[in-house]
C-alpha cells in the first residue's frame, strides 16, 4: 500500500517536457522530465509532510518554462471546504502556486484553483469563489485582482491563442452560457446565448471563433439511466459579434446524450480547421 502513486501527467506545449504529481506515502510533489530521458526526471517541489493536501491542476506556460498548480482543497469539488485530515492547527486553504520547471522556490499566488497561463506568459487566470481572477506573473509583487463581476458561477477559463481574450463558462441554476472577455477593451459578451447548457469552449487557431458543446435543457438529463433525449450539438460562434450556429448535431437514439471524455478538453480545433469531439454513437 506504500508504493508511490502517480497522476496528472501533463505535456508541455514546448520544450519536450512532461510533468506529473507523485504521491509517495502521502507526500505529494511535482516531478518534471524531458521526453525520452529517464535520467532527466527531477522533483521540483519539496513538500516533506503527509499532510493530506492534494496537488492538482498542473498548467504549463506556453514556452514550457513554468508550471502553475493548485495545492490543497478538494480537486473534484473545489468550492467545498478544504479537507484537513492532518488536523493542522493553522488551518488549510486551496491556493494557486507558480514554480519554474527547473525547480526552485515556488511563488504563492493566493487562494484559488484551475489556473491557466496566458500565451505570452505574463498573466495567470484562475478561479476563486466562482469568479475569475488574474495576476501579473512578471511582477513578483503584483496582487491578484478580480477580472470582472460575473452573475453566474464562472468556470473553465480558456485563453485565446493570441492572448487577447479569455473564454469561460458562466453556470446558472438551470442553464449556462459561454462568454468571452476582451482585455484590450475590457468588454464582455456571451456567445449565442439561450436556454441551453453550453460548455467546453475551444478557440480556433486564429482566435476569431469559439466552438462549444450545446446541450438542450431537459429534466431527463438529470437521470444517469437515460439513453436517449433531445440531441446535443457542437456550436461555433464569432468571438467578436457573438453570433453562432450549430455546425454539427447528434442523431436521435444512441449518442443523443452528451457524455464527457476524460481529458483536458471536450473539443479540439485543429490547425486545418477541423473540430474533433467525442460521440457515443455506437452506444
Amino acid at each position: 500500500m506504500s508504493a508511490p502513486f502517480v497522476s496528472d501527467l501533463t505535456a508541455a506545449p514546448a520544450g519536450a517536457r512532461v510533468a506529473w504529481v507523485a504521491n509517495d506515502k502521502g507526500r505529494r510533489n511535482i516531478w518534471v522530465a524531458r521526453l525520452g530521458s529517464h535520467e532527466s526526471a527531477q522533483q521540483v517541489t519539496h513538500y516533506a509532510e503527509d499532510d493530506g493536501q492534494e496537488i492538482s491542476g498542473l498548467a504549463w506556460s506556453a514556452d514550457g518554462a513554468w508550471l502553475a498548480y493548485t495545492r490543497g482543497g478538494d480537486a473534484e469539488w473545489p468550492e467545498r471546504p478544504a479537507p484537513n485530515p492532518a488536523l493542522l492547527t493553522a488551518g488549510v486553504k486551496q491556493e494557486m502556486w507558480l514554480i519554474s520547471a527547473d525547480g526552485g522556490t515556488p511563488r504563492d499566488i493566493g487562494e484559488g484553483h484551475a489556473g491557466t497561463i496566458s500565451p505570452g506568459g505574463n498573466i495567470l487566470a484562475y478561479l476563486l469563489h466562482g469568479q475569475i481572477w488574474t495576476v501579473n506573473l512578471k511582477d513578483a509583487g503584483a496582487k491578484p485582482q478580480q477580472l470582472f463581476q460575473g452573475r453566474g458561477e464562472e468556470q473553465d477559463p480558456r485563453w485565446s491563442p493570441d492572448g487577447g481574450s479569455l473564454a469561460f463558462v458562466s453556470a446558472r441554476d438551470d442553464h449556462s452560457f459561454v462568454g468571452v472577455y476582451r482585455f484590450a477593451t475590457k468588454t464582455l459578451d456571451y456567445l449565442a446565448p439561450g436556454t441551453y447548457t453550453d460548455g467546453s469552449p475551444a478557440w480556433s487557431p486564429d482566435s476569431k471563433h469559439v466552438a462549444f458543446v450545446r446541450q438542450p435543457l431537459e429534466p431527463e438529463y438529470a437521470s444517469r439511466w437515460m439513453r436517449e433525449a433531445e440531441p446535443w450539438s457542437v456550436c461555433v460562434a464569432d468571438a467578436q459579434s457573438g453570433e453562432g450556429r450549430d455546425v454539427w448535431r447528434a442523431e436521435r437514439g444512441a449518442g443523443s446524450i452528451f457524455h464527457e471524455a476524460s481529458g483536458a478538453s471536450e473539443l479540439w480545433w485543429s490547425a486545418d480547421g477541423k473540430i474533433v469531439f467525442p460521440w457515443e454513437r455506437g452506444g
